[in-house]
């Protein structure tokens, strides 16, 4: 399990809401599409591990923003 740590933004850049979870390495991004569904507020998630952002997941789709994200947990996100 790791610690990851969730942002939602709204439009502007605020933080809306922030959701830290010890997740399985194939879960954090189901939780991070959970939290889009469960704040209307939030255009996108900022998913963090240690000190970096390694994935944000917006409404429409997700981008990588980090190479320390292991290439295996990002497959089922293409």
């Amino acid at each position: 399990m790791d610690t990851y740590t969730f942002v939602c933004l709204a439009d502007n850049q605020v933080a809306t809401a922030v959701d830290v979870q010890a997740l399985a390495p194939d879960a954090y991004v189901a939780h991070a599409w959970s939290l889009l569904r469960e704040h209307a507020s939030a255009v996108s998630v900022e998913v963090w591990r240690d000190e970096a952002v390694i994935v944000v997941i917006e409404r429409d789709g997700a981008r990588m923003l980090s190479s320390k994200a292991r290439p295996a947990e990002h497959a089922s996100e293409a």
